[in-house]
């Protein structure tokens, strides 16, 4: 079937956004019950290789790929029908090879390898497997999300979370304690290897090419610049992991990884909202009477999502309390630090969509690679001195001055159509009063709590005031296809 750019008109943002929040809360919602059974079983040292684990394999699998999917959303304009399967198939073959070539290496390096990342070396072997089968998965998801197939995603994300845990727990409970990590960390990976093997067997019989100049040319060219971004990125979110490990040890980055999971809660709403912001979006922006849809529907998400930081900020103690042990709770005030940063990085994402639209890649990449700059020398300024809180409010900042950073850009180059800083500033003042308010509140439960239940009963008022606007906005989009 002819793929096309420009969705059904039932692919509209309202419906698609509350189809990706429910499926992400299911699905984010399976890995903070499961919390619970896992700091139980893992020690908090245990828990900082598991989280090293994960980061690293983003690493990897970033730049073994040559991160062939950041083409994705620029080849389902160029590209139709059989050609755009001729085109996924290629480019998967592409960074295949770039796995094989660099795989072959880091194997061939094991002993040094595994020493410096302070790896068994058979978890050092898992981790080249795992960045493998990770960068697959994540590269059907990135197809799934621009081609605007909101249920597979979900589907195929709740069985390898559902599966994630369920092997994980039986391989923890059947290997002795010693290798409990272990199991954790194969069990993530098995699930992985059977979608992995699935999804490229359909994927080449719907379109076989091993070879195209033209392919790899252009998915080089719109790629490699998003190699530096991802990896900024991971600097940003987690190198600050890597970096407890390294000057404050195991248990630190344990317990500021738990934390900082905890803290990322509200990310599943971040995503289900700009999954099907992104689609959206790129049907709009084609036409530039649409800038004032634009506006109105990113202030309205601006105000949804901020309301929805600061009713965690303000329950979330008690929640980490439930998900943890005791020798976890040290990192509760770490929390309001991690959220509000998820604020500006959830702003700067209208930003980065329009720039990837224009094949503007490398700005982004400049930009965050700027603010990854600052979060790494803040970090190793502060984490010896503070530790994990420092950590956490060096991640707060960093967010900020990626925010600042792409306001600045998007307004000198006049590339946004609309969304200026006027958007945010009434809910970045609305962010910086509450944080204050929690702050002065933090030993008074009971009140915290009702703000917390009052800001949740405005959100539910605030969403039905406003979805005559939503309609009113998808109405113009039929209208304008």
């Amino acid at each position: 079937m002819k793929r096309r750019f420009i969705s059904t008109e039932k692919n509209n943002l309202l419906s698609s956004a509350v189809i990706y929040t429910i499926g992400l809360v299911l699905v984010r919602g399976l890995g903070f019950i499961s919390a619970p059974i896992f700091t139980n079983l893992l020690t908090p040292a245990d828990y900082g290789i598991t989280s090293t684990f994960a980061t690293w394999t983003l690493l990897m699998q970033t730049v073994f790929s040559l991160y062939t999917q950041g083409s994705l959303v620029a080849a389902l304009k160029d590209y139709k029908g059989k050609e755009y399967d001729r085109y996924v198939s290629s480019i998967l073959n592409l960074s295949g090879i770039c796995f094989v070539i660099c795989g072959a290496l880091y194997l061939g390096n094991l002993g040094w390898i595994s020493r410096m990342l302070g790896y068994t070396k058979f978890i050092a072997i898992l981790l080249i497997i795992s960045a493998y089968v990770s960068f697959v998965f994540n590269f059907y998801q990135v197809k799934l999300i621009y081609e605007g197939k909101d249920l597979q995603y979900i589907l195929s994300s709740f069985v390898i979370s559902l599966s994630s845990i369920l092997v994980s727990y039986g391989l923890i409970r059947i290997l002795p304690v010693n290798l409990a990590v272990d199991g954790r960390l194969v069990g993530g990976v098995i699930p992985l290897l059977v979608i992995t093997a699935g999804y490229l067997f359909f994927q080449y019989r719907r379109g076989w090419c091993f070879y195209s100049k033209e392919f790899w040319k252009y998915a080089v060219e719109l790629s490699v610049p998003m190699i530096f971004t991802t990896l900024a990125n991971v600097f940003l979110s987690q190198i600050a992991r890597l970096m407890l490990q390294h000057l404050s040890g195991e248990h630190e980055a344990g317990i500021y990884s738990f934390a900082y999971t905890l803290g990322e809660i509200p990310s599943f709403i971040r995503l289900g909202i700009f999954n099907a912001w992104l689609p959206w979006y790129f049907r709009m922006i084609s036409k530039k009477e649409n800038v004032p849809n634009i506006v109105n529907m990113a202030r309205m998400l601006s105000r949804f999502f901020c309301v929805i930081i600061l009713g965690f900020v303000f329950v979330s103690p008690e929640v980490y309390k439930i998900l943890s042990p005791e020798s976890y709770w040290e990192g509760i005030p770490i929390l309001m630090y991690i959220a509000a940063g998820m604020y500006f990085y959830f702003i700067t994402c209208f930003y980065s969509a329009r720039f990837q639209y224009d094949k503007r890649n490398k700005w982004i990449s400049y930009i965050t690679v700027i603010s990854a700059t600052v979060n790494v020398i803040l970090n190793e300024l502060l984490i010896p001195s503070y530790g994990f809180m420092g950590a956490a409010a060096v991640s707060m900042i960093a967010y900020i001055v990626l925010y600042a950073a792409y306001l600045f850009l998007a307004q000198r180059n006049n590339s946004m159509d609309g969304i200026t800083g006027k958007v945010f500033r009434f809910d970045i003042i609305l962010l910086a009063v509450g944080c204050a308010v929690y702050f002065l509140l933090k030993n008074h439960a009971v009140i915290r709590w009702v703000i917390g239940i009052c800001l949740g009963i405005y959100l539910v008022c605030y969403f039905f005031n406003t979805r005559s606007l939503f309609k009113s906005l998808q109405d113009k989009e039929k209208e304008s296809v």
